[in-house]
C-alpha cells in the first residue's frame, strides 16, 4: 500500500520527517497511532534498519496493536514495540549484576511490595497503624520516579514524614536486593542509573536505537525522561507523540513539564500539531475544547472535525445516585431493545472505582450485561497469585515474599508464628527463608555450631512444623527440577504435586499454634481508597475457572514464545494490567474509572458524579496544578465519546458512609453556551442545554425571584460568591433568610429580598 496517500497534511509532515527531534502534538482522536506506525514503516522504506528503531508506549494493549499494525505495513520489519517497563526489564535482565541483582530476579507487584514495606516498618520500629503501608509505598514510589535512591532521598528529607520514610526506604530496598527482586519503579530507576553511570553501555544502546518513537509522552516521569535522554544523546532522532491536555497521571509521577519543555530539551525540534479529530461529533468536540481552554499549562491547539454536528451534550441532574444509576440502565436497555445500539456501544465512567457499586446493582436489576474495567485484574486474583508464587520460588529461591505466600497454601499447618521464628533465624544467618528452613530441618552444621545463638523455647520450631517444612522443601526441590520445561507443564506439575485444585474448596488458611497466628491472606484487589478485608473471595467454581484460564494463558505463551521459559512468563504476567483482559467484543456495557478510559473510545458515554469533591476530587482543590489535572481528566472522558455524551450529577449522594447534598462540579460552569437548534429548527429539550456561567445565573437585568420561589436544597448563584446550595430557610415575607453553602466561599446568610441570588437552570 501507499504509506502516504490517506494522510492529512499534518500527518504527512510527521510521517515523512526523518532526521532530528520531532514533537507531535496529537489532539484526542487525531490518528496518532496511524502516524506512529506509518512513520516506522516510512523509516524502513527509506533504508533505516528495523533493529535501529524502538517504539515505546505505556500499555501492553497499545504496544501489541502497534506491533500488529507495523507488521501489516512492513511484514519483514521486526521493530521492537514495547512498554517502558518491558524494555527496562529486558535490559536489566542482561545487565542485572551491575545493580546488585542476579539474572533470575523477580518483579514484585503492588501486593508483594506492601508486604515488604510492612516488614520494613517492623524492622525500623514503626507501627503500621500510625504509618499506613500504602502511604509509605506511595512516598517511596514518588522518590524512585524522581530518581532518588535511598541515600539521595535521605539527604533530601526535611520533615518528620520524610525522615521516617527514609528509614523505611533504606530497609525496603535492602530487602528487595536480598530477595533478588525489584518493584515496578525499580525497573525504571535501575536502568536510568545504569545508563547514567555507564557511558559505554549508554553509547552502545544509543547507537543501536538511532530512531526512537514514544507515544503518550505527556505521561512520562523523570526516570523515563532520563532514560530517553540517555538513549538519544548521540542520535537525537526522538519522536515524541502526546498531548498535554491528556496528562492525567501526575498522582503517580508523570511530569507534564517533559512535553511542555520538549523544544528546550531538544533544540531544533520540529513541532507538528494534529488538530483534526476523526472520532467525535462537532457538538462533543466543541464542549470538550471549550472546557480545556480554562487550563493554563498546555500547548494551544484548535480541534476540528468533518464529522456531523450530532446530538447536543446533555447535562442531567437526578435526585440521588440510585435514580442516576437506574435511569442510565433503563436508557441503555431501551436503546438496545429498539435496535438503535448494542450493549458494547456504551461505557460509563466515574472518578473513583467505588462509584460503580450502584451502577452494577442497577444494571443487574435491569438485566443489562456489563463488565468492570477497574476491578481485580486477572493476575491479582488470589489463586492466580498462589500459582505464580510457586513459579517465582522455583526460579528465584531467594524470594521471601513468594515463600511466605505458598508455604501454607494448600494448608500445611505452618502459620504466622512459625514464619516469624524462621525470619528471626534467617536474619541472624543472612539467608533467605527457604534456605533457612532447609538448614533448620536438616540439622545443617551452620545451625548447630556457634554461627547462631541457641534458639530460645519461644523461637524454636516445633516438631510438627519442622516435619511440615521438610515436606514443603522436598516439594520445592522436586518442582525446581522441572522448571526448565514449558510453562504450562511446570504449572500442571505444581497443581498435581500440591493437590491445589482438590484443596480449593476448603479454607486454605489453617491455624498454626493459635487462632491468631494465621498468615495474612493476600489482597483480592489493588484498587480503591482504603483497606479491603484480606480474604480469598469467589466460589470454588470461579476460582477453578481462573486456574484453568491461567493454564490457557501459559499454553498460549508457550506457543508464541517457544523456549521462553518460566522467568520470561513471570516477567510478562506481572506487568499485565486489567486493560489487557478487557474484551471489547463482548456484548456488555463497560464500567470503568476515567483513568482507565484513556486510549479507548465508545459511541455513547455516560460520565457520572460530575460533582464538587468528586470531579474535581477534593484533594485537588488546594493546588491549581492538581485542579488542572482534574479538568484534563474530564476532558479525556468527554473525548472518548464518538456520538453521544451524557454528564450527570445528583442533589444528594451517599458516598463513603455519608448522605450529603451534592454540589455540581464547577467544570459544568465552564462548558460552552447552549447548543444550536437541530437541523430542522425544532427547539432542543430543556435537558440538552450546555450553558455558560452567566446563563446559569440568568439574565442580570431580569427581575429577581420572589422569596417564596426559593426552596431548600436549591442550587443558586451569587455574583460575588459564585455557585452554592440553599442549606437553611428561615423567616417569612420580606425578612425571609437563606443560608447558602458555597462551593468556595463557605456558608453565607442573606435576606432574600436584598441578595442577588438566582436559581441555576441546569437540568
Amino acid at each position: 500500500m501507499n504509506l502516504l496517500q490517506d494522510l492529512n497534511p499534518e500527518q504527512f509532515e510527521a510521517v515523512t520527517h526523518i532526521e532530528g527531534p520531532l514533537l507531535v502534538l496529537a489532539g484526542a482522536g487525531s490518528g496518532k497511532t496511524r502516524v506512529i506506525t506509518r512513520r516506522v514503516a516510512y523509516l524502513i522504506h527509506k533504508g533505516v534498519s528495523p533493529r535501529n528503531i524502538l517504539a515505546i508506549t505505556f500499555t501492553n494493549k497499545a504496544a501489541g496493536e502497534m506491533q500488529d499494525r507495523i507488521a501489516q505495513l512492513v511484514p519483514d520489519g521486526r521493530v521492537w514495540a514495547s512498554t517502558f517497563h518491558k524494555f527496562c526489564a529486558r535490559l536489566l535482565r542482561i545487565h542485572s549484576e551491575r545493580v546488585g541483582l542476579r539474572e533470575n530476579y523477580v518483579i514484585y507487584d503492588t501486593t508483594d511490595r506492601l508486604k515488604v514495606i510492612k516488614n520494613s516498618l517492623q524492622k525500623v520500629g514503626l507501627d503500621k497503624a500510625h504509618w499506613p503501608p500504602e502511604k509509605i509505598e506511595h512516598e517511596i514510589s514518588r522518590a524512585k520516579n524522581d530518581l532518588l535512591d535511598p541515600v539521595a532521598y535521605s539527604e533530601k528529607a526535611s520533615d518528620y514524614l520524610q525522615l521516617n520514610v527514609a528509614k523505611v526506604y533504606r530497609v525496603y530496598q535492602e530487602q528487595l536486593l536480598e530477595s533478588n527482586a525489584v518493584d515496578f519503579d525499580d525497573l525504571l530507576l535501575h536502568v536510568a542509573i545504569l545508563l547514567r553511570d555507564n557511558s559505554e553501555l549508554r553509547a552502545e544502546l544509543d547507537e543501536r536505537y538511532q530512531f526512537i518513537l514514544v507515544d503518550e509522552y505527556q505521561d512520562t516521569n523523570l526516570a523515563q525522561y532520563a532514560i530517553l535522554r540517555c538513549l538519544s544523546a548521540d542520535h537525537t532522532n526522538l519522536c515524541a507523540t502526546g498531548d498535554p491536555d491528556q496528562s492525567i497521571y501526575g498522582w503517580r509521577g508523570a511530569n507534564i513539564r517533559n512535553i511542555l519543555h520538549f523544544e528546550k530539551d531538544y533544540p531544533g525540534t520540529r513541532v507538528v500539531r494534529l488538530e483534526k479529530n476523526y472520532r467525535s461529533t462537532k457538538q462533543i468536540l466543541a464542549a470538550a475544547s471549550h472546557l480545556i481552554k480554562f487550563n493554563s499549562r498546555r500547548k494551544p491547539k484548535d480541534l476540528v472535525t468533518d464529522n456531523p454536528d450530532g446530538l447536543p451534550v446533555q447535562v442531567e441532574r437526578f435526585a440521588d445516585q440510585l435514580e442516576e444509576s437506574q435511569m442510565i440502565a433503563v436508557r441503555i436497555r431501551q436503546a438496545v431493545e429498539t435496535g438503535r445500539r448494542s450493549y458494547s456501544d456504551f461505557a460509563v465512567f466515574c472518578r473513583v472505582a467505588a462509584l460503580t457499586r450502584n451502577l452494577e446493582s442497577a444494571f443487574s436489576i435491569a438485566q443489562v450485561p456489563y463488565q468492570v474495567l477497574s476491578g481485580v485484574a486477572f493476575y491479582e486474583r488470589a489463586e492466580v497469585k498462589d500459582l505464580l508464587a510457586y513459579l517465582k520460588l522455583l526460579v528465584n529461591p531467594r524470594d521471601d515474599v513468594a515463600f511466605t505466600r505458598v508455604v501454607n497454601v494448600p494448608a500445611r499447618r505452618i502459620g504466622k508464628s512459625t514464619i516469624d521464628r524462621l525470619r528471626t533465624v534467617a536474619e541472624r544467618l543472612g539467608l533467605p527463608l527457604l534456605e533457612t528452613a532447609r538448614q533448620l530441618t536438616t540439622h545443617h552444621p551452620t545451625i548447630t555450631t556457634h554461627s547462631v545463638p541457641p534458639l530460645t523455647p519461644h523461637s524454636a520450631i516445633k516438631p510438627r512444623q519442622t516435619e511440615a517444612l521438610r515436606g514443603f522443601i522436598g516439594l520445592i526441590d522436586e518442582l525446581t527440577a522441572q522448571k526448565d520445561h514449558c510453562v504450562e507443564e511446570v504449572m500442571r506439575q505444581v497443581l498435581d504435586r500440591t493437590d491445589y485444585l482438590k484443596a480449593m474448596g476448603a479454607d486454605s488458611e489453617e491455624p498454626d499454634e493459635s487462632a491468631d497466628s494465621q498468615l495474612d491472606a493476600p489482597l483480592d484487589g489493588p484498587f480503591d481508597e482504603g483497606p479491603r478485608r484480606k480474604t480469598r473471595s469467589g466460589s470454588a467454581e470461579d476460582r477453578r475457572a481462573n486456574v484453568e484460564e491461567l493454564l490457557t494463558a501459559a499454553h498460549q505463551f508457550d506457543l508464541v514464545n517457544p523456549g521462553g521459559g518460566v522467568a520470561q512468563y513471570l516477567a510478562e504476567s506481572v506487568l499485565a494490567t486489567d486493560l489487557d483482559d478487557w474484551d471489547y467484543t463482548r456484548p456488555a456495557v463497560s464500567l470503568m474509572t476515567l483513568h482507565a478510559a484513556k486510549g479507548l473510545e465508545f459511541p455513547a458515554v455516560f460520565i457520572v458524579a460530575v460533582e464538587q469533591n468528586i470531579l474535581p476530587h477534593q484533594r485537588s482543590l488546594k493546588e491549581p496544578d492538581d485542579l488542572e489535572e482534574e479538568r484534563r481528566l474530564l476532558f479525556v472522558g468527554m473525548t472518548r465519546a464518538k456520538e453521544e455524551l451524557y454528564l450527570s450529577h445528583v442533589r444528594t449522594r451517599e458516598f463513603r458512609g455519608q448522605v450529603l447534598p451534592a454540589i455540581p462540579s464547577p467544570f459544568l460552569m465552564e462548558l460552552p453556551r447552549r447548543s444550536p437548534p437541530a437541523a430542522d429548527n425544532r427547539p432542543l429539550p430543556k435537558r440538552s442545554l450546555i450553558m455558560t456561567a452567566s446563563e446559569l445565573a440568568g439574565d442580570e437585568n431580569a427581575t429577581l425571584p420572589r422569596p417564596t420561589e426559593f426552596r431548600l436544597g436549591m442550587l443558586v448563584r451569587h455574583p460575588t460568591y459564585g455557585l452554592g446550595r440553599i442549606a437553611t430557610l428561615t423567616g417569612f415575607g420580606e425578612q425571609r433568610k437563606a443560608t447558602i453553602k458555597f462551593t468556595t466561599g463557605g456558608n453565607r446568610t442573606f435576606i432574600l429580598t436584598q441578595a442577588k441570588l438566582r436559581p441555576v437552570g441546569v437540568g
